[in-house]
């Protein structure tokens, strides 16, 4: 079957090509972009159907599409359209705007990073430094003016997209162990000064944080055992607003209203979460959520020295386990774990 891995790479593909395309309309006339993303509306079926193609024609090389993975590329262009209208429409009413997309942490042997952000240092004790490396999926900026000063501020936040279902919570980081979102927002907002840094700063004194989310993109697939007919090709009303309605985003958002303001103009537009969740804190919550997100690192990095790797799976919840959504699952030792 077509899996979530692959079903990911081209949903990347896909939100790359419309990304570009919305940064250029938005560096072609910053004053009235908003205008011609829009129009971009009317290129979103074509666009899709056209990648859609092209991807599985290099990955089925002819010999391996069958009906049954025909029948869920074409429901994958379905939910694509319903996430790109989505993503276009938050653009062309918000003030944030893309700034990056598959944005890499790492090493530059060439020492300029341009394109590449400086790797994140974390002190382990005994006189050893962990770095680490990684891609930011999607990284937005807000240049904001103070009226007084003058002086400007570029907000940030970072984006993950997920095929499949994502949640924030308040035990994702501290018992859960995933620190992947508030290490990207981290890894931006503490960047030494290079090249790359300049440019996303655009002028603004420093860097302060606007959120970090899940952008979830629930694509269901087709296994050997699904039975199909020519009604799985149809997406019900009932089956879009399902599909709208779960794709709030999940994660930590600066509890401001002229912020949540920038990223929502108009209500509804962004997905954001409601007011009334935990989803809304402070910076000085922010700086605890990178904390715990260090005492991880600390923790992870001075087990893997001393030796201690036993497969140790966390869990969470009732009946969940981390190893749930664990993309080595299919080759790990512990196929039970009670």
């Amino acid at each position: 079957h077509f899996d979530s891995l692959k079903s990911g790479d081209l949903v990347h593909k896909v939100f790359e090509k419309f990304i570009k395309t919305i940064e250029n309309k938005i560096k072609e006339d910053p004053d009235n972009y908003q205008s011609e993303l829009i129009k971009l509306k009317g290129e979103i079926v074509p666009t899709v159907d056209c990648l859609v193609n092209e991807h599985t024609d290099e990955v089925c090389q002819g010999t391996y599409k069958t009906n049954k993975l025909t029948h869920h590329f074409d429901r994958l262009k379905s939910h694509l359209y319903i996430f790109i209208d989505k993503l276009v429409t938050e653009f062309s009413s918000c003030k944030f705007q893309p700034a990056k997309m598959e944005l890499e942490f790492n090493v530059d042997k060439s020492g300029e990073y341009k394109n590449i952000v400086p790797v994140p240092e974390f002190d382990i004790g005994g006189g050893k430094t962990v770095y680490l490396n990684g891609k930011i999926d999607r990284l937005d900026t807000y240049k904001k003016v103070d009226p007084i000063t003058k002086e400007a501020t570029m907000y940030v936040r970072v984006a993950d997209y997920k095929i499949g279902k994502a949640e924030f919570t308040d035990s994702t980081i501290t018992k859960e162990h995933k620190i992947q979102l508030p290490l990207y927002l981290y890894t931006v907002l503490n960047m030494k000064d290079c090249e790359l840094k300049a440019e996303l700063l655009n002028g603004a004194k420093e860097f302060k944080p606007a959120g970090f989310f899940y952008m979830p993109l629930h694509i269901g697939k087709l296994t050997l055992e699904d039975e199909i007919s020519d009604d799985t090709l149809i997406m019900t009303d009932v089956e879009e607003k399902l599909i709208r309605s779960s794709s709030i985003y999940s994660g930590r958002f600066l509890k401001d209203d002229e912020i949540k303001a920038a990223q929502d103009k108009e209500p509804g537009t962004c997905l954001l979460p409601s007011t009334k969740t935990k989803s809304y804190i402070s910076e000085a919550d922010f700086d605890t959520l990178f904390d715990d997100m260090k005492t991880v690192v600390i923790e992870a990095s001075n087990n893997i020295i001393s030796g201690k790797m036993e497969t140790n799976p966390k869990k969470f919840g009732k009946n969940k386990l981390v190893c749930d959504s664990c993309e080595h699952r299919a080759i790990c030792r512990r196929r039970e774990l009670k």
